[in-house]
């Protein structure tokens, strides 16, 4: 066995009660035998973490463990290690659907999930928060039905906001217009079809029997902001669009980002005092928790910017609304990478009504748009390229 093999990780050889479905069996070592229900399972996530602290240790090298730099070494580790990782991959996902999927297209998942992961480690690069990099013109894809927002539940906070449910829909209307124009469209949903998604809360997949899996609030999906507003309010929904862009507008610096990100993609809960220190080295001592503060207000700075050049008036009641939500976003956030394995679109909506009536919070200060508008473009795979506007 390497060496360098991660805790956790077994070669081919080890695994031994695996039944190859068709199209993974051609890529497979051949086996056959059954999985058994007592079976443990394998740790996929932590299995990854591993790998990546593995590859890291091998290019940089480790004066305490008496290693050199070695960046060949590290990529011969990485091509032993995908074909293993791809045996290792197929085979607890067949476990698992044997356990609780029940979806006619499993064996297409099983690919889905092995190219996803291939890709991810074969670059050894963080790959942002993207869940899709794939690229959909507006062809494709309609105009939300802004009549959605009817059925958004409304709480009492929002009668300092004095906006008519008619004031509500244009303000939208103007964000997703704006948006359109730059390749940027919005989808409104309830449960989103990922097969792909990467997900770090300690099962891999987690779908409803359609293979459809629950969107709590909003996610980035290449160059789709997809959001739920029969789960939050409407300042709630207009915000995390406003939020998702930013982070979209970040890729243009995705290098800037890459300590932030890369702890993104580590398994939940995290152990915050192993990521700090991580970060402090790779960072000469600051601090990580700050500092991804620091990255959530910017992307709401870049939000700002947009918000204000799609023609809305940006007020002070949704400046302090921004505020708000940035604090509540960064404390659930926290907390669900901490603590809880779950995002829960009541815990948020709880947070923010309670962060939005608190007065001390309409004396910070104003936070300043960052004056810069992005374009999504295909590139020549059809996947997005984020690019500074006039600048294609």
């Amino acid at each position: 066995m390497n060496e360098f093999l991660p805790v956790g990780a077994a070669s081919v050889s080890e695994h031994h009660n695996f039944t190859a479905t068709p199209q993974v069996k051609e890529k497979l070592p051949e086996a056959e035998v059954v999985i058994s229900e007592q079976e443990q399972a394998f740790d996929f996530e932590n299995y990854r973490h591993d790998l990546a602290r593995t590859v890291t240790e091998l290019r940089r090298g480790d004066p305490k463990k008496g290693l050199a730099p070695d960046p060949d070494a590290a990529e011969q580790y990485l091509r032993q290690e995908t074909i293993k990782t791809r045996y290792t991959v197929a085979r607890e996902l067949y476990r698992r659907k044997e356990k609780r999927l029940r979806n006619e297209d499993y064996q297409d998942r099983i690919e889905l999930l092995i190219s996803e992961y291939d890709r991810h480690t074969a670059h050894s690069k963080e790959q942002g928060i993207i869940g899709k990099d794939k690229f959909e013109s507006a062809d494709h894809i309609s105009e939300p039905n802004y009549d959605i927002l009817d059925e958004s539940p409304i709480y009492p906070y929002e009668k300092n906001l004095d906006l008519s449910m008619a004031d509500k829909k244009e303000l939208l209307k103007k964000a997703v217009d704006y948006l359109r124009e730059r390749g940027i469209f919005i989808q409104f949903a309830k449960t989103i079809n990922d097969a792909a998604a990467d997900n770090t809360k300690g099962e891999y997949l987690k779908l409803n029997e359609d293979g459809t899996r629950d969107l709590p609030i909003g996610e980035l999906m290449g160059n789709k902001i997809i959001v739920n507003p029969w789960n939050v309010d409407f300042m709630s929904t207009f915000l995390t669009i406003g939020h998702l862009y930013g982070h979209l507008a970040q890729e243009m610096n995705i290098e800037e980002y890459q300590g932030i990100r890369k702890f993104l993609a580590y398994p939940k809960p995290l152990d915050m005092e192993v990521v700090q220190k991580e970060y402090a080295e790779m960072y000469g001592g600051r601090d990580y928790k700050a500092d991804f503060k620091i990255f959530e207000e910017e992307a709401f700075a870049y939000a700002k910017h947009a918000f204000q050049e799609a023609g809305i008036q940006w007020t002070p009641a949704l400046e302090h609304a921004m505020r708000a939500y940035i604090d509540t976003d960064f404390d659930e956030l926290w907390e669900w990478s901490t603590q809880k394995p779950e995002k829960e679109a009541k815990s948020f909506m709880d947070r923010y009504e309670t962060y939005y009536l608190d007065l001390t919070r309409q004396k910070y200060p104003e936070l300043k748009a960052k004056q810069q508008a992005i374009k999504v473009i295909p590139n020549k795979e059809g996947n997005i390229k984020v690019v500074r506007e006039g600048k294609i």
